[in-house]
């Protein structure tokens, strides 16, 4: 599920404002917060600029990835909610505990 009424509620925005704010129709923005209308990849960037968050946030993707240990070189999983770029993962191999740091690049899509 995507994160767009929870973005909206944060801002204290009732569909009618940020259908004011945003230019699009409250029924519309109705169906993309409950998921009933597919969002486009040009509707999902104007919201992402709106509520100053990444696109996969915006649609609810938790980020999950592999690790490897630096000291063992088992990989690790990992998940993060976007939240938390840098920090701490104890190996679950050895046990040693490593730093992380993740970072983003985002390719345009064609429209």
């Amino acid at each position: 599920m995507n994160r767009l009424k929870e973005l909206r509620r944060e801002r204290g925005l009732t569909l009618k404002k940020l259908s004011e704010q945003i230019g699009i129709p409250v029924p519309t923005l109705s169906n993309y917060e409950n998921s009933n209308r597919e969002t486009k990849a040009d509707t999902w960037l104007r919201f992402a600029e709106f509520f100053e968050v990444d696109v996969p946030y915006l649609q609810g993707l938790p980020l999950t990835r592999w690790l490897y240990c630096p000291h063992c070189g088992k990989r690790q999983h990992f998940e993060n909610d976007l939240e938390n770029l840098q920090g701490i993962v104890r190996c679950e191999n050895c046990k040693e505990s490593f730093r992380y740091s993740i970072s983003f690049m985002y390719e345009s899509e064609k429209m």
